[in-house]
């Protein structure tokens, strides 16, 4: 009979899961799969995930689970959404430890219903809002009252800062 032995992790394991409605060829979405291999590259402590909500074929190859959303109900890690409709589902989740909305296109949807939208999710008290530039920072400070950190163009390492890993 074999004996097994069971190993304590003595690490925190972190899960950073992003929402996205895909993951089509985009600046965004380079930069996004650019940090996404890198962590999935460098660190045996943190689980990446993207879970999107339209099949595409992605432009590069990814080394990191890419899943449905609906597969988002059980995840308890750090989740950031990338736009209105991905920030409605998030603040829907039960068991996220921390939630961010990184506002990449601040003016995705104009109209009045979107406006309504945007500003109840700019202001949502579980929420926390990352810029993708210092410029975006301050327009969403000056008008929505509200702190925001900055993590230029989905950086490796303001967003390993701002979720706390380091």
């Amino acid at each position: 009979m074999h004996e097994y032995q069971y190993f304590e992790r003595k690490t925190k394991l972190y899960k950073i899961g992003v929402l996205v409605k895909d993951l089509r060829p985009s600046t965004m979405n380079y930069n996004l799969i650019a940090l996404g291999n890198k962590i999935a590259k460098e660190h045996t402590d943190i689980d990446f995930y993207v879970f999107n909500e339209d099949w595409v074929t992605t432009p590069n190859s990814i080394c990191f689970p890419l899943l449905q959303q609906k597969n988002i109900w059980g995840f308890d890690g750090t989740l950031i959404s990338t736009n209105l409709d991905t920030t409605k589902k998030l603040l829907a989740m039960p068991n996220t430890s921390k939630k961010f909305f990184y506002v990449w296109d601040m003016f995705e949807h104009l109209t009045l219903d979107s406006a309504k939208l945007a500003l109840a999710i700019y202001r949502h008290s579980d929420l926390t809002l990352l810029a993708r530039s210092i410029e975006y920072n301050t327009i969403l400070e000056r008008n929505f009252y509200t702190e925001v950190r900055t993590a230029k163009d989905f950086n490796y390492d303001d967003i390993l800062k701002i979720i706390g890993y380091r």
